[in-house]
């Protein structure tokens, strides 16, 4: 629904802007969407396979249930806490559902449900021995603690913008599910109670497991339209309809060409995609000098890495320890408020070699002149500086 929300925007009615802050996200509301992040993608890959697994009866199922969640653990640990808590609830599902239809309570389908999911719950006490091993490295630990402070979570209230028709069509799978005693019906529903409440999260990031929503969606979904064609004559004509494949076909497939004239026009200025030629010499240059951390902006800091090779004092934002104190102190090194001893200062605490200057370090200030900085590369609009 984006292409409809951008045409209605340009349209004049800019009252919907806020409507497209989901979108912005769209690789955390959509499974396709995270081929941008691979180490989101390989994890739910090895998830899946756990559940043809489960839903096999295969002599090495519950080998593959105990050695795998740990894996997924050591790829993504968001993933992996679905995976646990999936598999907690799998025995619970029977009961749930049971409890929700006022029927007797289902023991012996909870009871082999508990058999099936045993073997990956156990496989937690490996996750924990690591954890306890790993804890013990102070920097594992301030690293670990600071992707909590990550809080980003998606309101219920978007469901309906970001998943659409998904939503409606699911009600009427979930009703048929419902109906069924099997063990597919319970695997599903259990991915998709785990993945909505710790999406649903405000503590730690339920963003980062939105995307695992996706999957059991589109299958509840599918099979609510299936029910439809069976059960609701009028809603299969409907569809057969041509006006209606035609509207069909549209909200599908607008938004790839809609997305192209919302998107284009800025590309060519953000910065977060593009480095000037300027700076991408510049660090070419930086990757054939002696090794040494080198000072910059915070958006270089993610650059700098990338081309030359060198360790940045403040990079990625979970990856660099204190990162707040970091960049505060190189936008210091730029200001004409902060005193040239207190600057000296922090070239002495960083330890740093280099100091980069480019486009993204003028909008902090002008250096000072009196620093102990030598130039020793520059072109139009970068200047390394090597520490003295």
């Amino acid at each position: 629904m984006d292409w409809i929300v951008t045409a209605l925007r340009y349209m004049g009615l800019n009252a919907v802007k806020p409507l497209e802050y989901p979108y912005d996200y769209y690789w955390n509301w959509c499974t396709f969407g995270t081929m941008l992040v691979p180490n989101w993608v390989w994890p739910a890959l090895v998830w899946t396979l756990i559940c043809l697994i489960l839903l096999s009866r295969s002599r090495l199922r519950d080998a593959g249930v105990f050695a795998l969640p740990p894996i997924i653990w050591g790829i993504h640990h968001h993933t992996a806490l679905v995976v646990y808590l999936c598999l907690g609830l799998l025995p619970l599902m029977p009961l749930i559902v049971a409890a929700a239809r006022l029927q007797p309570l289902d023991w012996k389908r909870a009871r082999s449900n508990l058999r099936l999911a045993l073997p990956g719950l156990l496989s937690f006490a490996l996750v924990a021995a690591y954890l306890l091993w790993a804890r013990q490295d102070l920097v594992f630990r301030l690293n670990a603690a600071m992707t909590m402070e990550w809080k980003v979570f998606f309101t219920v209230w978007w469901y309906p913008l970001s998943y659409g028709l998904l939503l409606p069509l699911a009600w009427f799978g979930m009703k048929e599910l419902a109906q069924e005693n099997s063990l597919p019906r319970d695997l599903v529903f259990s991915w998709l109670m785990a993945s909505v409440v710790l999406s649903l999260n405000p503590l730690a990031g339920g963003a980062k497991y939105q995307y695992l929503v996706f999957p059991p969606l589109a299958l509840v979904a599918a099979r609510g339209y299936g029910h439809l064609q069976r059960n609701a004559p009028a809603v299969r004509r409907l569809l057969k309809a041509p006006p209606v494949v035609a509207v069909c076909g549209l909200l599908l497939f607008m938004n790839a060409p809609v997305s192209l004239v919302k998107d284009l026009p800025t590309v060519k200025d953000d910065a977060e995609i593009h480095a000037t030629s300027d700076e991408l010499e510049a660090m070419t240059w930086l990757a054939a000098q002696p090794e040494g951390i080198v000072l910059s902006s915070y958006r270089m800091g993610h650059l700098i890495p990338w081309l030359s090779g060198k360790t940045v004092y403040a990079g990625h934002w979970f990856m660099t320890l204190n990162l707040n104190e970091k960049v505060t102190e190189e936008r210091y090194l730029f200001s004409n408020q902060v005193p040239l001893d207190y600057k000296k200062a922090i070239l002495r605490k960083t330890g740093a070699r280099y100091l980069f200057e480019g486009p993204s370090e003028a909008p902090m200030g002008k250096l000072d002149p009196n620093l102990p900085l030598s130039k020793v590369h520059g072109n139009a609009t970068v200047t390394v500086y090597e520490v003295r």
